[in-house]
C-alpha cells in the first residue's frame, strides 16, 4: 500500500505541475510495472467519435499500439474496446481463444501477452474517458493485489484525463473566435510560426477586410455588426481547397494556402470569395450583400508574408476598396509616401496649420458672385501654402479625411460669421466632403455643430460630393447621409459630374440641387464636338430636372461666351478668380456684388497683385 501511495503522490504532483497527459500516463505505467514486474500496463483514451486512441503503453510494441489506434469501441473490440463500450471491466484470461479478441489476438500474442484485464476510466460525470489495462504474460485473471493497483490507477487516470480535457478546452477557447467559431489571431500567429521551419515552400496569404463594419456598428448597433461579420465568416468557411480561415481582427479575416501557392491560385480564391458574397441575398445583412476588400501575398518567409499582405490590403483599401490586390514591390513606395503625407497633415491639423481658401462661383449673365467654394489648404512649416493635391495621399485615410472636413466646416462657419459681422452678408459657401464623411454617418450633425458654434443658419453651408465618393461610400450610406442634410435645409451639389460611372442614375437616386460639369468637358468643348454635345445635353437635363448647373474650369472668355450662348447659368474657374484667403475673398465679394465678368477678372488680378506685393 505504501508503494501505491507513493505512486499516487508522484502522479498527482505531475498533474499539479501540468505535465502532458502522455508523459504522465507513461510514467504511471512504468511505476506500476516496476512495482509488479508480472504486469504490462496500457492507457487508452476514447475520442469524440468513440474510437480508441493510444495514450501510453511503454512496454508494448509500437506495432501493437498502432493497431489499436482508431479502432471503434464495440461489443467485440478486444478487452479495452469492449470495456469502454459496455462501461464495465472486462477480464480475458486467454486472449488466443476469447471471441472478443477475434481479429486482434495475433497482435497481442506477438507482443508477448496472453491475458488482459481492462477497466473503464470515468470522468466526474460518469462519461467513459478511456481505459486502463493490465496485460499478463501467462493465462490468468487479476489477483487481489492487481485489483488494488487498477483501482488506484483508474482513479489517477480519471483525474489526469479530466485535467487534460480542461486544458484542451481552455486552449480551444483561447484559440477560437467566440463570434464566428473560427481560429483567432493567436491561432493564426502560432500556425505562421509553425510554418517557419517547414522549408522553402511558398505560402499564400489573403487578408480580407469587411467593408463598412464601423458604419454598421455606429449607426445600427453592434448586433447588426456582429451579424455582418458572422455572414462573411460563414461564406469564407465554405471555401474549398484546403484553405485555412482565421478571424484576426474585428473586421479582418486571414486565409492561408500553405502548399505551393501561386498568383493564379490566390486570384481564383479571391474571385471565389467575391462570387460567394455576391450570391448572398440582398437582405443578408443590414448593408445588403456584404462587401470586402482583399490583399494578397506569396512568400516562403512568414514574417515577410504577413507584412506584404498587410501592405497589399492597405493599398487596396486606399485605392480600390471592394477589390483584390496582390502585393507588388512598388506598393512599399506608394504606401511610404502616403504615410509621410498622413504624418504631415496630422501635424498640420494638430498645429492648426490647415486653412481654407475660397473660390468664387459667378453668374455668367452679369458676373455677379453667386456663391463660393471652400478649398482646403495646408500651410507647411516653412510658411508656404499648398493645395490639396500636395497632400492627396493623406485623404485616403478615413481619420485624416474626416478631421479635415470638420476643420473646414468650422472655418467656413466662422468665416461666414466674420463676414456678416463686417457688414458683408456672405454668400452660400460649398464644402467638399469625402467618401468617408458620407459613409460614417452623422455628417449633418457635424455641420450643424459648426454652424451652431458660429451662430449661423445650417443652410448657409452647402455640401459638394463627387460621384467617385458616392461609389466608394455605397448608395445606401450616401442616401441616408444626404437625406439627413436635406432635412436641415442644406443644398447638395454633385461635383465633377460625368467622371463617375453612373452619372444619370445618381440624378435619379440622390437628392441633389446642383450639377457641376467637370472641367474636362469645358476645356474640350471648343475643339471636340462630342464634349460640346455632352455639355449641351447636361444643360438640357438640368433644366428638365429643375437643377442649377455650374460649369467648372472656365479659363478663357471664349469658353465663357460659348457657355452663355448655350444658356449655362453659372461658372467657376480661373477666369473669374482663383481660390483666395478669407480676407481677400471677402474683399472680392464686397466689390463684385453686381459687376460683370471682366470686372471680376480685373479685381481678382488686383487682389493677387496685392497679395504678392505683401509677400
Amino acid at each position: 500500500m505504501q508503494a501505491l501511495q507513493a505512486i499516487q503522490n508522484e502522479i498527482l504532483e505531475l498533474v499539479a505541475r501540468g505535465e502532458p497527459l502522455r508523459a504522465l500516463a507513461e510514467r504511471l505505467c512504468r511505476l506500476v510495472e516496476a512495482h509488479d514486474p508480472s504486469v504490462v500496463c496500457s492507457v487508452l483514451s476514447v475520442d469524440d467519435e468513440r474510437r480508441l486512441r493510444p495514450v501510453a503503453a511503454p512496454s508494448l510494441s509500437p506495432r501493437f499500439s498502432a493497431s489499436v489506434d482508431g479502432v471503434p469501441i464495440g461489443p467485440k473490440a478486444g478487452s479495452c474496446g469492449t470495456a469502454a463500450f459496455l462501461g464495465r471491466e472486462v477480464v480475458i484470461e486467454d486472449i488466443a481463444t476469447d471471441p472478443l479478441w477475434e481479429g486482434f489476438a495475433h497482435l497481442a500474442l506477438e507482443a508477448g501477452v496472453v491475458a488482459c484485464w481492462s477497466r473503464p476510466i470515468r470522468g466526474s460525470d460518469e462519461k467513459v474517458l478511456g481505459t486502463f489495462a493490465l496485460y499478463y504474460r501467462e493465462r490468468r485473471g487479476p489477483s487481489p493485489a492487481d485489483r488494488a493497483i487498477i483501482e488506484r490507477c483508474t482513479h489517477l487516470c480519471s483525474i489526469a484525463m479530466e485535467h487534460d480535457l480542461l486544458i484542451a478546452r481552455n486552449r480551444r477557447l483561447a484559440l477560437a473566435d467566440q463570434l464566428t467559431g473560427l481560429p483567432n489571431r493567436t491561432a493564426f500567429e502560432e500556425d505562421l510560426a509553425a510554418m517557419t521551419g517547414r522549408g522553402p515552400c511558398r505560402t499564400g496569404l489573403l487578408l480580407v477586410d469587411v467593408d463598412g463594419l464601423k458604419i454598421v456598428n455606429d449607426t445600427l448597433g453592434h448586433a447588426s455588426g456582429d451579424a455582418l461579420v458572422a455572414t462573411v465568416a460563414a461564406a469564407l468557411s465554405e471555401l474549398e481547397g484546403g484553405t485555412r480561415v482565421y478571424r484576426i481582427g474585428g473586421d479582418e479575416f486571414a486565409l492561408l494556402r500553405p502548399d505551393g501557392a501561386s498568383p493564379q491560385a490566390l486570384r481564383a480564391l479571391s474571385s471565389a470569395i467575391f462570387r460567394r458574397l455576391r450570391a448572398l441575398p440582398q437582405n443578408a445583412t443590414a448593408l445588403g450583400a456584404p462587401s470586402v476588400t482583399i490583399g494578397g501575398a506569396i512568400d516562403s518567409e512568414m514574417c515577410k508574408l504577413r507584412r506584404k499582405a498587410d501592405l497589399a490590403l492597405y493599398h487596396a483599401k486606399a485605392s480600390r476598396r471592394g477589390s483584390y490586390l496582390l502585393f507588388k514591390e512598388g506598393m512599399r513606395t506608394a504606401i511610404g509616401s502616403r504615410l509621410d503625407a498622413i504624418r504631415e497633415v496630422g501635424a498640420a491639423l494638430a498645429e492648426e496649420r490647415m486653412t481654407t481658401y475660397f473660390q468664387p462661383i459667378v453668374s455668367l449673365a452679369d458676373g455677379r458672385i453667386f456663391a463660393m467654394e471652400a478649398l482646403a489648404r495646408m500651410r507647411r512649416e516653412d510658411g508656404s501654402v499648398v493645395t490639396a493635391g500636395a497632400f492627396q495621399p493623406a485623404l485616403d485615410d478615413a481619420a485624416i479625411a474626416c478631421a479635415i472636413t470638420d476643420a473646414t466646416l468650422a472655418r467656413v462657419a466662422a468665416t461666414i460669421r466674420a463676414w456678416d459681422d463686417a457688414g458683408v452678408v456672405a454668400p452660400k459657401i460649398g464644402v467638399n466632403v469625402t467618401a468617408f464623411d458620407l459613409a460614417r454617418g452623422g455628417l449633418d450633425r457635424r455641420l450643424a455643430r459648426a454652424c451652431d458654434k458660429a451662430g449661423i443658419a445650417h443652410h448657409r453651408i452647402s455640401v459638394e460630393i463627387t460621384e467617385n465618393a458616392v461609389l466608394r461610400a455605397g448608395d445606401r450610406a450616401v442616401r441616408t447621409t444626404l437625406a439627413a442634410l436635406k432635412r436641415r435645409g442644406v443644398r447638395i451639389a454633385l461635383d465633377d459630374f460625368g467622371t463617375g460611372f453612373a452619372s444619370l442614375t445618381h440624378l435619379l437616386d440622390l437628392p441633389v440641387d446642383v450639377i457641376k460639369i467637370d472641367r474636362a468637358f469645358v476645356s474640350r468643348m471648343r475643339t471636340d464636338a462630342r464634349a460640346r454635345t455632352i455639355v449641351e445635353a447636361l444643360l438640357s437635363i438640368s433644366r428638365g430636372l429643375s437643377l442649377n448647373l455650374i460649369a467648372e474650369g472656365i479659363e478663357t472668355e471664349a469658353q465663357a461666351q460659348d457657355l452663355r450662348r448655350m444658356g449655362c447659368p453659372f461658372g467657376q474657374g480661373f477666369l473669374f478668380g482663383r481660390a483666395e484667403a478669407p480676407e481677400i475673398a471677402m474683399e472680392l465679394y464686397r466689390r463684385l456684388g453686381r459687376r460683370d465678368a471682366d470686372a471680376a477678372q480685373r479685381t481678382s488680378a488686383e487682389a493677387t497683385a496685392r497679395r504678392m506685393s505683401a509677400a
